[in-house]
């Protein structure tokens, strides 16, 4: 807890957007849920993920697991979040105490040389697993919950991807603003996106 905690609680609404398979995308909007994901690799711990603001990635995301056999019909689900109490990553006091608890982490890992600790992966697929992050970030719920601090409605990060924009650049080509969703209240509402007319 910290002194402008009063501060973390996000005011206003933002649209978010999932890539996931038509029939689900058309199945959520008749008042259907989205499973939550609970991989072991997942960067920003258990929950329900969106990108910020970001339908095109969301469709390229759907398009690319179609490629690999993971869904029929790539589509795009909107939603209306309300983030609420937010472990945002883009601040210092969420960097804070997500290395605040890494610390923990280290130390039962150094005390307890048997464990075996989950270490992030290259890439698979194009893709690194994250599974010292996903553990970091579910240890840090887990110890606010057994202090009985505010349980996070929601996790915010920025994440860099795709290499620089251009030579010794400090944009990366396909970064964006992800959001896991913790707990369902905080989704509003769900919609079909329009496409723009060319």
């Amino acid at each position: 807890m910290t002194r402008f905690d009063r501060y973390r609680i996000r005011k206003g609404l933002i649209l978010a957007f999932h890539g996931c398979d038509s029939d689900v995308a058309h199945s959520v909007v008749q008042g259907g849920d989205l499973a939550r994901s609970e991989n072991t690799y997942d960067w920003l711990g258990h929950g329900v993920y969106f990108w910020e603001n970001n339908p095109e990635r969301a469709l390229e995301w759907a398009e690319h697991a179609a490629k690999r056999g993971r869904l029929k019909s790539p589509a795009v689900l909107g939603a209306i979040i309300d983030l609420g109490h937010c472990l945002d990553l883009t601040e210092s006091v969420g960097c804070d105490e997500v290395a605040e608890i890494h610390e923990t982490i280290k130390l039962i890992e150094t005390a307890n040389p048997d464990l075996i600790p989950p270490v992030n992966k290259g890439k698979t697929n194009d893709r690194i697993l994250r599974h010292r992050d996903c553990h970091v970030i579910n240890q840090l719920h887990r110890q606010r919950e057994q202090r009985g601090h505010p349980a996070y409605t929601s996790v915010r990060a920025a994440f860099h991807e795709g290499g620089p924009l251009y030579e010794n650049a400090g944009f990366s080509r396909r970064a964006h603003l992800q959001i896991c969703i913790r707990h369902e209240s905080a989704i509003l509402g769900y919609f079909l996106p329009k496409e723009s007319n060319s």
